[in-house]
């Protein structure tokens, strides 16, 4: 799994991913609580070239969720037409630079603006007398074959851009994350910036049993020093909900610490099969400040009504955004 500072905007994580094909981008945005990029607005969009323009992929594109191929619905498989893997509905499209076949979707994104030459397809092969000028627009999209269109065009480097959803709360962002493992629901939780959730008191720690159950990995272990738990975040350890008997290490490496039964109580066990998410917390950075100034629109004198119009404020980094709308009437 690619190790990079994910975006935040709104209540969603962007994360970049490894590939280098389709599926396996998805597959590897499944691991962190979410799917490939679902792009819902030119705002969004805008947004995030822009976060990620730092960041060099040296192949400059990475997959997005949108794909249009076979999904199963019950127990049959449908031919379905062009849908976004997150199942969200979103009808945004961006300009199509390219298209080569009617796959998924290969984005310009994360990229600056930028004018090169492009080897032309030309049955399936590049030549290098094909050649064409143009110009990659940050955002715009290209268009491959279904499901692993031209896999060693990229030499392995081709990677996606996961959308992963997060719950709020306080400055931490909580998703719930696969395993199958102990260690790889951390290495996921790594993954989005966080680690394994930290429980730091008896109220955090009945939000998180009313919110995401039990049967989840936490971020409590012992595998340093048996009897020395400690928090993979490396906070101090002042709290425990451990259910009766427990902690009781009554099996081989019972190393790693779940919260089994209700109301939140916790136990330590080994790598177990049955047990394959954990939850991740994230740290969040303060939303930045929305800009722009609103403005009173109206007649200024008794008996009429002006609004505050609040349309030039813009709030990137919030998909909700900010649009209040307010009414006085002047006396």
């Amino acid at each position: 799994m690619t190790s990079l500072t994910p975006v935040i905007r709104g209540n969603s994580l962007y994360t970049i991913v490894d590939g280098p094909s389709w599926a396996e981008a998805e597959s590897n945005s499944v691991q962190l609580g979410g799917n490939l990029f679902t792009a819902s607005n030119a705002v969004e969009v805008k947004y995030i070239t822009e976060q990620f323009g730092a960041i060099s992929i040296e192949k400059e594109r990475v997959w997005i969720g949108r794909t249009k191929g076979e999904m199963e619905i019950v127990d049959e498989i449908i031919q379905t037409e062009w849908h976004w893997s997150s199942e969200e509905e979103s009808n945004y499209t961006a300009p199509i630079a390219r298209t080569y076949g009617d796959g998924p979707i290969l984005a310009y994104a994360p990229l600056v603006e930028q004018f090169q030459t492009q080897l032309l397809l030309n049955d399936h092969t590049y030549s290098d007398e094909d050649t064409e000028p143009f110009t990659n627009e940050a955002g715009s999209w290209i268009q491959y074959g279904y499901p692993d269109p031209y896999p060693n065009i990229y030499d392995g480097e081709l990677k996606g851009l996961a959308e992963t959803p997060f719950i709020r709360r306080g400055d931490s962002a909580y998703v719930i994350v696969e395993g199958p493992t102990w260690e790889e629901a951390e290495a996921n939780a790594n993954a989005l910036g966080g680690h394994l959730v930290t429980i730091n008191d008896a109220k955090e720690n009945e939000w998180v049993y009313n919110t995401f159950g039990t049967g989840k990995w936490i971020g409590l272990s012992d595998k340093e020093s048996e009897d020395t738990f400690k928090w993979s975040s490396g906070e101090d350890f002042t709290f425990a909900s451990w259910a009766p008997g427990e902690p009781s290490n009554s099996g081989d490496n019972q190393d790693y610490v779940w919260i089994q039964y209700a109301p939140g109580l916790w136990d330590d066990l080994q790598n177990d099969p049955n047990v394959n998410l954990g939850i991740a917390e994230i740290q969040l950075a303060p939303n930045n400040t929305p800009t722009g100034t609103a403005s009173l629109r109206g007649e200024f004198k008794g008996g009429q009504t002006i609004s505050i119009d609040a349309s030039a404020i813009e709030d990137a980094d919030n998909f909700e955004g900010w649009t209040p709308s307010y009414e006085y009437s002047w006396e």
